[in-house]
């Protein structure tokens, strides 16, 4: 795709980085808003969205590129906090499932919410050169 085609639709660089933002919430939504209807047990919903995770990587790997992405972590305050809320918000979906599996006695009580939720920001890690 040539960047003009690009600039057809977006005035400059800010909107295009909030149209993908966007495409990025609305994508991780879906996948929490599907799993949170299941009727399964929470440790199934919790697989079934690590799953829902791992293929919107693999259909759409600039994911990874756009969420460490310089510009979105830059100077631009607004971006920055809508992408802290996008991902704040997701992973308080994630911790709500175990959190609910610890209630229902399937997850230990021992292990804290906040760390299995790791391991879905794991797949999302800076994508790394070839050479390292």
């Amino acid at each position: 795709m040539a960047h003009s085609a690009l600039y057809r639709h977006f005035r400059n660089r800010d909107p295009l980085l909030s149209a993908m933002l966007e495409l990025i919430r609305t994508k991780l939504s879906k996948n929490g808003e599907t799993v949170r209807q299941k009727r399964d047990d929470a440790v199934k919903r919790l697989r079934v969205l690590l799953f829902r995770h791992v293929r919107l990587i693999k259909e759409r790997h600039g994911i990874p590129k756009i969420f460490f992405f310089d510009e979105v972590w830059g100077q631009n305050q607004e971006r920055r906090r809508k992408m802290f809320r996008i991902v704040s918000g997701y992973l308080a979906e994630i911790e709500a499932i175990i959190r609910e599996s610890q209630d229902n006695g399937q997850v230990r009580e021992e292990i804290a919410p906040r760390a299995p939720r790791r391991c879905f920001t794991a797949l999302c890690s800076r994508p790394r050169s070839s050479g390292t």
